[in-house]
């Protein structure tokens, strides 16, 4: 059965920015506490309203890598939380952005719960706008299927969802049933969605970017 369903959207889709971009463009943020929600977005490649209900006491530092416990909130779905390892140490990039989601906590008071005290999803979007300019991207033509340049794409916190559930595709060889687990879906149809291309073409233009697959 054909689940691809996507080219119906009439919007252009934003092609995913690589990790090394997303790092890179942390570094604009100067806040610690803007830079490691930025980083722990990405990472974690969770919903902005899941991200904000994340204790601080549920991320933690394995020694090869970073896990926090995330809360998955979907509609039409009870909620249940589940363990993930958003960052491998083997990977220098994810091992500079955890590092930077750790050196925060320790500027956060003890008594302190939750991650992201005081930060709503505004907040975190207005982050983004005052501090990361608006930029040119490769998009996906969804009525022709071609490539086109998309001016002054405004990155938002979900899109650095789309980007790390598309990064897991092309880092660590996820599948359908992984991207699954890992987002707390129960319709495959949502890991086409998500990495908004065919796997086929997807692979292909990470290569054309210098992007290895092994």
């Amino acid at each position: 059965m054909n689940y691809d369903f996507r080219f119906t959207q009439k919007k252009p889709i934003p092609f995913p920015l690589i990790k090394d971009e997303v790092y890179s463009m942390g570094k604009g943020l100067l806040d610690v506490q803007e830079q490691a929600l930025f980083y722990f977005g990405f990472l974690s490649g969770s919903r902005i309203s899941e991200i904000l209900k994340v204790r601080k006491a549920r991320v933690k530092d394995q020694g090869d890598e970073l896990t926090a416990v995330i809360p998955i909130l979907k509609r039409r779905r009870p909620p249940f939380i589940h363990t993930l390892p958003i960052g491998k140490y083997q990977d220098p990039v994810e091992k500079q952005m955890s590092k930077r989601i750790l050196d925060y906590i320790d500027t956060l008071p003890e008594k302190e719960d939750l991650l992201f005290p005081g930060v709503t999803r505004f907040t975190a979007d207005k982050w983004l706008r005052r501090h990361i300019p608006p930029i040119n991207i490769l998009a996906l033509n969804p009525k022709t299927r071609d490539f086109l340049e998309l001016d002054n794409f405004i990155v938002h916190c979900h899109y650095l969802r789309h980007c790390r559930l598309t990064d897991l595709v092309i880092s660590y060889d996820f599948g359908h049933v992984d991207l699954m687990s890992w987002a707390g879906w129960t319709d495959p149809k949502m890991c086409d969605t998500y990495i908004m291309m065919n796997w086929r073409q997807l692979s292909d233009k990470m290569r054309i970017r210098g992007v290895s697959n092994a």
